[in-house]
């Protein structure tokens, strides 16, 4: 991440996994949002429409 807060990079694995999916929902997780707070991004993330979760990642320099 940048000084402005960009990010400039991308991993080769992903930072977060949705859970296990329950019968009958889509395993799909998509970001909902992010928010840089001081060193971290809180990265908000929803699956099937119906739960919310937040991640929080330290950013290293």
């Amino acid at each position: 991440m940048d000084e402005n807060g960009k990010v400039t990079a991308r991993g080769e694995t992903p930072l977060i996994t949705p859970p296990k999916s329950k019968k009958g929902e889509k395993d799909i997780a998509f970001a909902a949002s992010a928010v840089i707070v001081k060193d971290e991004i809180w990265l908000y993330d929803t699956t099937a429409d119906k739960t919310t979760y937040r991640a929080i990642i330290t950013v290293v320099s």
